[in-house]
């Protein structure tokens, strides 16, 4: 993973925790897989999958559980995302 990589995802997650603006919500990256990174959401001391980001270009996954993506198109790209996110939009 490279370091632009790194610094994408956690922009990214930095700016979805703060349009949930909760205190008891908040997004991470969990670094561990080598095709993707998973981005969790921990809301209530309960992790779920929220995205995963490709290692390869830094596109976005919807997740089809907690272990991987569901593959049938990319959802953006953690470089191409709009500097302002005014809302939330998960689950």
């Amino acid at each position: 993973m490279t370091n632009e990589l790194k610094q994408a995802i956690g922009a990214y997650c930095e700016r979805l925790t703060a349009a949930v603006d909760h205190p008891d919500i908040s997004f991470h990256c969990d670094g561990r897989g080598k095709k993707y990174l998973r981005i969790v959401r921990r809301s209530w001391g309960s992790d779920s999958a929220h995205a995963f980001v490709k290692v390869d270009d830094g596109s976005l996954w919807k997740p089809a559980s907690w272990k991987g993506p569901a593959k049938n198109f990319s959802r953006g790209n953690v470089f191409s995302l709009p500097e302002v996110v005014t809302e939330y939009h998960g689950r």
